[in-house]
């Protein structure tokens, strides 16, 4: 798992396996690490609503969040909302991520975190801010929808 201690891609992977055994490993490899763990259960976010109120009380945004894939999209890429630790993205149960919307929603809330680790490697240049490592894991249980297939498995052990 040393992959999610370094700013390069892939910024987003999948885990299958029993949910208590990848939240765990999780937990303990971001304490272990100092990583910032960011958890969404996707059984919450069967819709854009939900996935927007899930966020607030996950990531405590500033007031101003929009609500919309351009407005979490900065946030993610603002440290004054994350802070200045590697960042760990978990959706446990993510074939339930957005599965109330349109066949594309899942995909293009997923390139909104691809593009934050991307932008977390290279942070615009800033010096600012240094490049630091920020990656997403999917928990996957049941049947896998088939736009999560091209996400590389994490070795969890």
């Amino acid at each position: 798992m040393d992959i999610l201690l370094r700013p390069e891609p892939p910024w987003i992977f999948q885990a299958a396996g029993e949910l208590q055994a990848v939240e765990g490993v999780l937990v303990a490899f971001a304490e272990r690490h100092t990583v910032r763990l960011l958890t969404f259960d996707g059984r919450r976010c069967a819709t854009f609503e939900e996935l927007y109120r899930h966020y607030w009380d996950v990531v405590h945004p500033p007031q101003s969040f929009g609500e919309n894939l351009d407005a979490l999209y900065d946030n993610m890429t603002d440290s004054d909302v994350l802070g200045d630790r590697p960042v760990l993205v978990a959706f446990l149960h993510a074939n339930h991520v957005l599965t109330r919307e349109a066949s594309d929603a899942c995909e293009r809330l997923l390139s909104c975190f691809d593009h934050a680790g991307s932008f977390w490697a290279d942070p615009e240049g800033e010096p600012v801010e240094p490049a630091r490592p920020f990656h997403t894991v999917l928990h996957l249980d049941g049947a896998v929808p088939v736009q999560l297939h091209r996400y590389m498995p994490l070795p969890l052990g």
